[in-house]
């Protein structure tokens, strides 16, 4: 299950300057947050840090691959993932957030937990439609694939109006 504390940045503990940090996003992750979508991950983060006195610029890199269910066939897909994205850190006396790539943070804060962050960061960046040789390599479950044309006949054949039923549309 997930660690607390595995994707932790100690704030006041980094240097003045610039400096690297590395985590390993993986499915306890997603898990910690109930999210079941994703059924294994496997995402590097890079994260680049540059501290001055009041505020902390975060650079983040993610490459990997998150492992979810086809939205057609439903067997595993594997989706890469590559994003960049940037976020501040402001030290303040209160927990306001003035911007959306500014968090602020509150000045007696030794830590900040960047799992909710690196969690929102690869579901964005997942397509929203997840389908074999769309967003992901291999093809469709060729049973499935059957099984929901099968399907799809039998709609259309049930959808043919009763004739009984026929006769009230005319009545308008």
């Amino acid at each position: 299950m997930f660690v607390k504390g595995r994707y932790i940045l100690e704030v006041r503990a980094l240097p003045t300057g610039t400096s690297e940090a590395d985590y390993l996003i993986t499915k306890e992750l997603f898990e910690s947050f109930d999210n079941e979508d994703i059924k294994a991950a496997n995402v590097e983060c890079k994260v680049q840090i540059d501290k001055s006195e009041q505020l902390i610029y975060l650079s983040l890199l993610f490459e990997g691959v998150i492992t979810v269910e086809c939205d057609r066939c439903l067997d595993n897909l594997d989706i890469k993932i590559s994003h960049n994205d940037s976020l501040y850190l402001k030290f303040s006396n209160g927990e306001e957030q003035t911007d959306e790539n500014v968090i602020a943070i509150n000045e007696k804060e030794n830590v900040f937990d960047l799992s909710q962050l690196l969690y929102e960061s690869v579901l964005v960046n997942k397509p929203l439609r997840c389908v074999h040789g769309e967003v992901g390599e291999g093809e469709c479950n060729k049973a499935m694939i059957e099984m929901l044309g099968r399907q799809e006949q039998m709609n259309e054949e049930m959808e043919e109006i009763d004739p009984r039923w026929a006769a009230l549309k005319k009545i308008k």
